[in-house]
């Protein structure tokens, strides 16, 4: 008998990201009468807003809807600072680069128990030790301090809420670990809805895992080419085989050695590996690049919603 080809409409609700700072009076009256205060204030605060709110864009592409990092081991804590360290599988150096300053949240495994739960001053990163692994959060109180304990999540200010929802979207990490129902579609349901996953245990990975991988999403029906993202450490691991690292120039007397990619095939598929400083030491993210789409009313823009292009202050 025939049967019809059943159809779900994938939902994604919108995530509205909105970075703010302030400027003085009297610093925006020098800059409205020279030209060599507005490019100089322009060209840092500017910039760095640019900069700062594309990074938490792309933490959240990887890691929207999961924590920064979780806590391995009881903190050390000082006054109103709990120093944290963060096991090497959940450590990217990229993602806590230039974070000092940066408000979050500290959360217990329950999901429910904030432990920076003071209702007027938010925790923020006061300082990192990229040799250690450690991030020294300040908090409202040396209470709050005291409660962070080992194996609590760390989240951006504000993306987790008390009973596991999110006011982020969902990265990658999320959309491949997900068995249950995601953008209205039930992967208990329907298995091709699950992302593939493959452990290769307390161990480096080699290009040999990363076939088995690619060989377990092949048998669920990859036929397109994929990009692998993996931490910078994990690249220069792969990349110590002398055969992906040495390149030859074809110059008579000139070498070269060094890569920027990795790309293989397998089974008619071409996978370009690179490396990405936010993606952390125990993972690596394959995704096909045909299927993939970010959406969103807008990219980022100093543009207020209903104003003219030229408005981008708020008294």
């Amino acid at each position: 008998s025939a049967e019809a080809a059943v159809y779900k409409e994938a939902q994604v609700n919108p995530s509205g990201l909105l970075l703010r700072s302030s400027i003085s009076y009297s610093a925006a009256d020098r800059m409205a009468s020279s030209k060599a205060a507005f490019k100089q204030w322009s060209s840092l605060l500017v910039k760095n807003m640019n900069e700062s709110i594309r990074k938490h864009i792309e933490v959240g592409l990887l890691y929207g809807q999961t924590p920064l990092a979780q806590v391995s081991g009881s903190p050390t804590t000082s006054s109103n600072a709990a120093t944290c360290t963060i096991a090497a599988a959940d450590w990217a150096e990229g993602l806590w680069a230039g974070m000092e300053g940066a408000r979050v949240d500290v959360w217990a495994t329950d999901g429910t128990t904030n432990r920076t739960n003071d209702s007027t001053t938010a925790a923020y990163i006061s300082a990192v030790d990229f040799d250690n692994r450690t991030v020294t959060i300040e908090c409202a109180n040396s209470t709050d301090a005291g409660n962070i304990a080992n194996t609590d999540y760390i989240y951006f200010d504000s993306d987790f809420a008390s009973g596991g929802s999110y006011n982020n979207f969902a990265g990658l990490k999320k959309i491949a670990t997900n068995s249950g129902s995601l953008f209205n579609i039930s992967a208990a349901t329907y298995g091709l809805w699950k992302g593939v996953e493959y452990a290769v245990g307390s161990a480096n990975l080699t290009l040999g895992k990363i076939l088995k991988a690619t060989a377990k999403a092949a048998n669920r029906g990859l036929e397109s080419n994929m990009c692998i993202c993996v931490n910078p450490d994990t690249f220069a691991t792969l990349g110590n085989d002398e055969a992906a690292l040495r390149r030859h120039s074809g110059k008579v007397g000139k070498t070269e050695n060094g890569v920027e990619a990795l790309q293989f095939h397998f089974g008619g598929v071409s996978i370009d590996m690179i490396q990405h400083r936010y993606v952390k030491g125990g993972d690596a993210f394959g995704f096909p690049k045909d299927k993939m789409m970010r959406i969103g009313a807008t990219d980022v823009t100093f543009r207020l919603p209903g104003a003219e292009p030229d408005r981008v202050f708020l008294h």
